[in-house]
C-alpha cells in the first residue's frame, strides 16, 4: 500500500521550495496535512478544498518534480492562523469594551438630559403654583370688584360666574358623579329595568339627609365665625399702626417717627409672609419693600438670615426693634414714661393680634370633622341620585317631564350639599388666593399709606392763628342747639 502523501512529504526533510512552488500552494488539499497528530487533528482555517491542486508521485519521500508544500511552511501558516485565533477574540473583546463604553457614555448623557428635563418640569410645575406680584395685584383687584357686587339687585347677582359657587360646583367631581348616576339610571329605566324595580326607590334616606344638613350648617357657622375673627384681627393690626402714627406725629421727632412706623409696617407684612403659601418673601415682601422702602439693605440681610418664609421669627424681631425705638425715644427725653408705656402697649397689641392669626392658622378646623362631613356627602349624594332615578318610574311609567323634574331636584340637592361644604372650606382659610379671601394687599398698602399720611399731615397751628376769639366766632355761626344751652356772652364780648 502506498504511503500517504503527507508522510512522503514529511520524510523528504526540510526542502526549501521555490517561489513558484510557494505561490502554487495558495490552496491545500485536505490530504496535504502534516503527519503530526496535533496538526492532523486541526485543519488550517481559510483553506479551500481542491484535490487537483497538487500532484503526488507516490514515492518514498522523494519530492521529484511534485509541487508538494514543505512542512516548515505548513507549520508557519498553522502557527500564524493559531495566533489569529487568539488575537481575534482579544480584538473582539477590545471592540466590545469600546462599544460598551460608548453606550454607557451615551446612556449617561441621555439620563442626564432626562434628569435635567425632569427637574425643569418640576420647577415649572412648582413655579406655576407660585403667583407673581402682578398676579397677586390682579387677584386683589378682582377681589375688590366682587365685594362691590354684594349691593346689586338679586337678578344681576345671578348673572355672574367668577367668584360664585357655580364655578366651584362645575369643578367638583362629586357633582358630576351624582348627575351621571341619575342619567344612567333613567336610561336603563326606559330599556332594561323591570317595572317592579321602581319600588326600590322608596327607601327613605331623608334621615341621612337631615343629619347631613345639621353637620353642614354647623360647619358653615363655625367657618364663618372663624372668618370674621380673622378678618377683625387683621384690621386690628392695621388699627394699631394708625394709633401709633397719631402718637408719633404728636410726640416724636420726624426721624424717630418714620423709623418706628417703618418697622411696624414691615412687621405687618412679614406676619402674612411667615405662614401663607400665597404670599412669600420673594413674590410679596421684596416687591412691597421696593415700593414702600420699609427696610434698609442691612436690615433686609438680617431678615434673610432669619428666613421670613419659615414662620413668625422675623415678625417678632421687628416687634423688638419697635420696642427698642420707644426705649431710645424715652431715653432721649422725647416722651415720658407714661407715654412710652402707652406706645409699648400698642406695639405689643400688634404682636398679640399677629399671634392670634398664627394660632388660628396652626389649628384649622379639626380634620376629623371635615372628613366626617365629606364622607357623609360622598355616601349620601349618590344614594339620593339613585333613589331619585328609580322613583321617577320605569318602563311604560317613564315620562320625560318626570325625568326633567327629578333631574332638577338632584342638581338642587347637589348644589345645597356641595355648595355648603365648598363655602365652609373657603371661609375656614381666608389667607389664600381665592376671591373670597381677605384682601391682605389692601390692608397692608392702606396701613402703610395712611400711617405715612398721618406723619406728613399738617398741624392746625401751621395753617392759621388759633385763639379764643376765633373759637367764639365759630360758636356763634354754628347750628342752634337749644335756648337752654345757648352760651352767655358779656356785653363787652357782644360789643366786640
Amino acid at each position: 500500500m502506498a504511503e500517504p502523501p503527507s508522510q512522503a512529504s514529511a520524510s523528504a526533510g526540510n526542502v526549501v521550495p521555490s517561489a513558484d512552488e510557494v505561490e502554487g500552494t495558495s490552496t491545500l488539499a485536505p490530504d496535504a496535512v502534516p503527519s503530526s497528530t496535533e496538526n492532523a487533528e486541526e485543519e488550517p482555517l481559510g483553506v479551500t478544498e481542491d484535490t487537483n491542486a497538487l500532484d503526488y508521485d507516490g514515492s518514498d519521500g522523494s519530492s521529484g518534480s511534485s509541487k508538494n508544500v514543505p512542512g516548515d511552511v505548513q507549520k508557519d501558516e498553522q502557527s500564524e492562523q493559531k495566533r489569529n485565533k487568539f488575537v481575534d477574540p482579544i480584538s473582539l473583546a477590545a471592540k466590545s469594551a469600546k462599544t460598551a463604553s460608548k453606550l454607557a457614555a451615551s446612556s449617561a448623557k441621555t439620563a442626564t438630559k432626562a434628569a435635567v428635563s425632569t427637574a425643569k418640569t418640576a420647577t415649572s410645575i412648582f413655579s406655576s403654583d407660585e403667583h407673581t406680584y402682578d398676579e397677586l395685584k390682579k387677584i386683589e383687584k378682582t377681589r375688590r370688584e366682587i365685594l362691590d357686587r354684594c349691593h346689586l339687585p338679586f337678578y344681576r347677582i345671578l348673572t355672574f360666574w367668577k367668584g360664585t359657587v357655580l364655578s366651584s360646583l362645575a369643578n367638583d367631581p362629586l357633582m358630576w358623579i351624582m348627575v351621571l348616576i341619575y342619567v344612567m339610571v333613567r336610561i336603563a329605566a326606559r330599556f332594561s329595568i323591570p317595572d317592579f324595580v321602581h319600588t326600590l326607590g322608596g327607601a327613605d334616606i331623608g334621615v341621612i339627609g337631615a343629619f347631613l344638613s345639621f353637620f353642614l350648617v354647623f360647619y358653615v357657622n363655625h367657618s364663618n365665625k372663624r372668618f370674621d375673627i380673622l378678618y377683625n384681627t387683621s384690621t386690628s393690626c392695621q388699627g394699631r399702626i394708625f394709633d401709633m402714627g397719631a402718637l408719633c406725629k404728636a410726640y416724636l421727632p420726624r426721624e424717630n417717627a418714620l423709623r418706628l412706623l417703618r418697622y411696624m409696617n414691615a412687621a405687618h407684612i412679614a406676619a402674612y409672609v411667615g405662614f401663607s403659601d400665597t404670599y412669600n418673601y420673594q413674590n410679596y415682601f421684596v416687591e412691597e419693600n421696593k415700593l414702600h422702602q420699609l427696610l434698609t439693605d442691612k436690615e433686609v440681610e438680617r431678615m434673610q438670615r432669619i428666613g421670613m418664609d419659615s414662620g413668625g421669627t422675623c415678625t417678632r424681631e421687628l416687634i423688638t426693634w419697635c420696642i427698642h425705638e420707644v426705649r431710645k425715644a424715652e431715653k432721649q427725653g422725647y416722651i415720658d414714661s407714661r407715654l412710652a408705656t402707652q406706645m409699648r402697649e400698642l406695639i405689643l397689641r400688634l404682636r398679640a393680634k399677629i399671634g392670634t392669626i398664627y394660632d388660628y392658622h396652626s389649628q384649622p378646623v379639626p380634620f376629623f370633622y371635615v372628613h366626617f362631613v365629606c364622607l357623609l356627602s360622598v355616601m349620601y349624594l349618590p344614594l339620593f341620585s339613585l333613589q331619585a332615578g328609580l322613583s321617577a318610574g320605569t318602563g311604560d311609567e317613564a315620562y320625560w317631564a318626570t325625568d326633567i323634574i327629578s333631574g332638577l331636584i338632584v342638581i338642587l340637592q347637589g348644589v345645597y350639599v356641595i355648595g355648603l361644604r365648598v363655602i365652609s372650606d373657603k371661609l375656614s382659610d381666608p389667607y389664600g388666593d381665592d376671591y373670597e379671601d381677605i384682601g391682605i394687599m389692601t390692608l397692608v398698602d392702606s396701613g402703610w399709606l395712611m400711617s405715612r399720611r398721618m406723619i406728613e399731615g399738617e398741624i392746625p397751628e401751621h395753617l392759621e392763628d388759633l385763639n379764643a376769639q376765633l373759637e367764639e366766632e365759630l360758636v356763634r355761626k354754628e347750628t342752634h342747639i337749644g335756648d337752654a344751652f345757648m352760651p352767655r356772652f358779656d356785653e363787652d364780648d357782644l360789643e366786640k
